[in-house]
């Protein structure tokens, strides 16, 4: 049991700790931090803070690997946390190749923004989804962790 604990803890984790390293290239490419709609990310990025947003991810990692278990009717929400990841990799990705970000035509304050990509978005519409549709969690894990691993990569070259 433990073992699977682990090895969904870092499944899921994966893709959120490949969220930090194209914000962290996609903000050192282009100079702007136009592509992230989170109060908090903006503030440890314009602080220079970019290890805090990695212990970030452990503690929500921590708290989605507990719900998954033992909190079932809360594991949804690692369907969530990896497509919240997965869809902000490529929204960065989007930004370094266009220079914009396509939620604001969607939202225009920052708050709104943060509403739609940070809550609606992952946990309410597509986590719970894809929970119900009985997508499995690990080759969606995978899924992301490739995509976004490409994605990363074309940011960073």
């Amino acid at each position: 049991m433990i073992l699977e604990v682990i090895s969904i803890f870092v499944l899921i984790l994966i893709p959120n700790f490949l969220r930090q390293v194209s914000y962290y290239f996609t903000l050192k490419r282009t100079k702007k931090y136009d592509f992230c709609d989170s109060f908090e990310t903006l503030k440890l990025m314009k602080a220079r803070k970019f290890y805090l947003g990695y212990l970030e991810e452990i503690a929500f990692g921590i708290a989605y690997t507990i719900f998954y278990f033992y909190l079932p009717i809360l594991s949804w929400l690692a369907w969530g946390w990896v497509f919240d990841a997965l869809q902000d990799v490529t929204l960065a990705f989007y930004f370094y190749k266009k220079m914009e970000n396509p939620f604001k035509k969607l939202a225009s304050t920052l708050l709104g923004r943060e509403l739609l990509r940070e809550i609606f978005l992952p946990y309410v519409l597509v986590g719970p989804i894809l929970y119900v549709i009985g997508v499995p969690l690990i080759p969606f894990c995978v899924f992301a962790i490739m995509t976004e691993f490409v994605l990363v990569i074309l940011i960073i070259r």
